[in-house]
């Protein structure tokens, strides 16, 4: 297995019993440079890292891109219900990390990708039918005090696998 560099600011997820979700295997697009960690989706059946247009979500990357075309890589597949735990931004305020107590429960919100191709819940992208994340709490730290990693729920509408097109 290849050596990774793991981001740990790139979400991680669990399932509503604290479970991983499942890993699968899939081919990598042509010229990829995704870290492992990255937020992937499928397209024309092949995984490629996500942007700002991703429409539905396929899952986390397990390693880093070979950049050859067709090799095997493993992805936790994102599953509607899952817990994700991620970082927090404000995109208007050009991707500056902000509080997830800023973020409102219950409310939907959108993703998006910084600078370094990291998923992160974007505070600005609100309440629309299309958003993926539902807002369930700040990640504290050891004070108490609100960090910049928020817990969401993953609306069904943006796993790519649940009735999605790749």
């Amino acid at each position: 297995m290849a050596a990774t560099s793991w981001d740990p600011l790139q979400p991680k997820v669990v399932d509503a019993g604290g479970n991983i979700a499942p890993i699968f295997k899939f081919k990598e697009a042509a010229g990829q440079t995704f870290k492992a960690g990255a937020v992937v989706e499928l397209v024309a059946g092949l995984v490629t890292l996500c942007d700002d247009e991703a429409a539905r979500l396929l899952g986390i990357v397990q390693a880093d891109a070979s950049g050859t075309t067709s090799n095997p890589i493993n992805v936790q597949v994102f599953r509607p219900g899952d817990f994700i735990e991620m970082s927090c931004i404000d995109a208007d305020a050009t991707d500056v990390d902000t509080l997830a107590s800023g973020f409102s429960a219950g409310q939907t919100y959108g993703i998006s990708m910084d600078a370094n191709s990291v998923c992160k819940a974007d505070l600005t992208v609100t309440n629309a039918l299309t958003e993926e994340l539902v807002f369930v709490a700040p990640v504290l730290d050891a004070t108490g005090a609100s960090t910049y990693r928020g817990i969401f729920c993953l609306e069904g509408v943006a796993c790519q696998l649940q009735g999605g097109t790749a």
